[in-house]
């Protein structure tokens, strides 16, 4: 069980080195035009995932008990999450702004969602457990950046169908498996593109 963790943990830190870059250059592009199109539809996806990625590592690093003796006993110390809560608003807010003409970002979360777990790569293994990790919907979180993905993620998951989801998003033209194709092909050579 103990490799399990260490082999995840590993795939999860080449995860975010392949994803950082794309996540720094999405961010560069707000208010900003892109030069690749294809790339400019689905900037709020890379960047939810790369927000997967950090919110992985981070929590990863939190829950990894650090020892200084042998046989010593340490209580783990959780931080301050005030900061990791705001940052993940501004993330899911940057996210959202960026797939409002498109929906492509909510309509991956969605055909993930629908999708049985066991068929899911890491990366969108990683993304859907992002969005599920998220607080669940009340009242009082209407009108949070992260709702809409909340709502793509519940669609998906009751529905069971990656057709009711193209047929609910139909602003996107890309299906998951081409929008997830796009953001490994782009990976460190994001940069270039700005």
């Amino acid at each position: 069980m103990q490799l399990k963790k260490w082999l995840t943990g590993a795939v999860l830190v080449v995860l975010l080195d392949l994803v950082t870059p794309f996540i720094l250059t999405t961010a560069v592009t707000v208010g900003v035009t892109i030069a690749n199109p294809t790339l400019a539809l689905i900037g709020g996806t890379g960047l939810l995932l790369g927000a997967a990625g950090l919110a992985t590592v981070k929590k990863a690093k939190v829950l990894t008990p650090k020892f200084h003796h042998r046989f010593v006993r340490q209580a783990i110390q959780l931080p301050d999450e005030s900061f990791s809560t705001s940052a993940l608003e501004a993330l899911f807010a940057v996210a959202e702004s960026l797939d409002q003409e498109t929906n492509c970002g909510q309509r991956l979360v969605c055909e993930l969602a629908a999708t049985p777990e066991a068929q899911l790569a890491p990366d969108e293994d990683l993304l859907i457990s992002f969005i599920e990790d998220q607080s669940s919907l009340n009242h009082n979180q209407l009108n949070s950046p992260a709702t809409t993905f909340q709502r793509a993620f519940f669609l998906g998951r009751q529905t069971g169908s990656v057709e009711d989801c193209a047929n609910t998003y139909q602003k996107c033209p890309f299906s998951s498996n081409q929008t997830m194709e796009i953001i490994r092909s782009v990976g460190p050579a994001a940069s270039t593109q700005v």
